[in-house]
């Protein structure tokens, strides 16, 4: 989420690779007193479409009202590729983290928000390396995913998956 005070913009987002990069060439900075990367105002707009790129949201408060939960079936393939397939790297869709590796003792974990309803990801050794893969056939939901996020998930995953958007929780039912 983006927010502006007073002459920054204060981006508050989950992990991703990309984003301490694309953020430095904004000149952004890390502030870990409030956990959040800080931008000069005049950056808005650029931290807005970091945003729209890596999440598929433009970071407006108002857009974290509007929660869905997101169900993937990994398509079946004869060759894994991206996004449900990479050497020595966690495993990202549309911005959210859906597996990663332990390194000591290296044990495969589901991301943050994210449960696994059939299969789950699998990690292989390989020399040096190693694989993490979420097989074809595997079911997994995203919960509270921004809803204006779905069409990026839905390019995301175009030849590799499908989504189905899930009724909002009851606990989210009971608060409107």
């Amino acid at each position: 989420m983006a927010v502006t005070a007073g002459e920054s913009v204060h981006l508050r987002a989950p992990f991703h690779p990309d984003l301490a990069y694309r953020a430095r060439g904004y000149r952004g900075r890390w502030i870990p007193d409030i956990n959040a990367w800080s931008f000069e105002r005049a950056y808005e707009h650029n931290v807005r479409g970091i945003c729209m790129s890596i999440w598929g949201v433009d970071g407006y408060p108002e857009r974290f009202e509007d929660l869905c939960d997101l169900e993937i079936v990994v398509s079946a393939c004869d060759t894994p590729t991206e996004p449900f397939y990479r050497l020595n790297s966690d495993l990202y869709l549309g911005g959210r983290h859906i597996a990663g590796v332990l390194r000591k003792p290296c044990i495969v974990r589901p991301g943050k928000q994210v449960s696994y309803r059939k299969g789950g990801p699998v990690f292989h050794r390989e020399g040096a390396g190693w694989w993490l893969q979420v097989p074809g056939g595997s079911e997994f939901v995203i919960h509270q995913v921004p809803r204006m996020a779905i069409p990026y998930f839905e390019r995301c995953l175009e030849g590799h998956g499908v989504l189905r958007v899930l009724s909002p929780s009851a606990e989210r039912c009971r608060k409107e």
